[in-house]
C-alpha cells in the first residue's frame, strides 16, 4: 500500500486562556484534526488520543461520499505513523508558537483598532457638541480637532494596512 500523501498541515483554533488548540492536516481530501494543550514554552504538551476526520469539503451533506466526523485511534499502528510525520512537521516549523504568536498579534491588532475608533468617535461627539452650543467657531480649535481626527485615522490605517517602514519614509503627522 502507497504511504499516503499528507498535506495542509497547520495550526489553527487558538484558545489562548486555556492554552488549546488543534493539529489539523489534510489526506486525499478528507480533513483530519486532534486538540491539544500546554503553552508554547511547556515541557511537555498534551495531544489528545482521538484523531477526528471529516469529508472533504467539496462533498456536501446528503452527496453520495459525504459521512459524519469519524474518531480514529491516534495509537493504532497507520494513525500513529502518520501522525508522527505531522509532528515532525509541526515541529520543524515551530507551527504551535506561530499560531499562539499570530493569534496574540490578532486579538492586540483588533484592540487597539477599537480604541482607536473609540478615540474617533469620542472627539467627533466633542466637536459636535462645541459645534451646537457655538464655542466651535475658533478656526484654530476646528483646524486642531481636524487635525487629531486625521492623525487617529492615519493610525488606524496603518494598522489595518500595515506599512513597509524599510520602503516608506513619508509618515505623516499631526499635531
Amino acid at each position: 500500500m502507497a504511504k499516503p500523501k499528507i498535506e495542509n498541515i497547520h495550526v489553527d483554533s487558538i484558545e489562548l486562556e486555556t492554552n488549546r488548540f488543534a493539529i489539523g492536516w489534510t489526506i486525499a481530501g478528507h480533513r483530519y484534526h486532534v486538540w491539544g494543550y500546554g503553552a508554547v514554552n511547556d515541557l511537555k504538551l498534551e495531544i489528545e488520543e482521538t484523531i477526528f476526520k471529516n469529508c472533504s469539503l467539496a462533498i456536501k451533506y446528503g452527496e453520495p461520499g459525504y459521512y459524519d466526523t469519524r474518531q480514529l485511534d491516534r495509537g493504532t499502528k497507520t494513525q500513529a505513523a502518520i501522525f508522527a510525520e505531522v509532528m515532525a512537521a509541526i515541529t520543524a516549523r515551530d507551527l504551535i508558537a506561530k499560531a499562539f504568536e499570530t493569534e496574540r498579534n490578532r486579538i492586540d491588532t483588533a484592540r487597539k483598532r477599537a480604541e482607536l475608533e473609540s478615540k474617533i468617535y469620542a472627539l467627533d461627539q466633542e466637536a459636535l457638541e462645541e459645534w451646537k452650543t457655538g464655542k466651535f467657531n475658533s478656526s484654530l480649535t476646528a483646524c486642531a480637532k481636524l487635525n487629531r481626527r486625521r492623525y487617529l485615522e492615519l493610525q488606524l490605517r496603518q494598522i489595518a494596512e500595515p506599512v513597509d517602514s524599510s520602503t516608506s519614509n513619508d509618515q505623516v503627522e499631526f499635531a
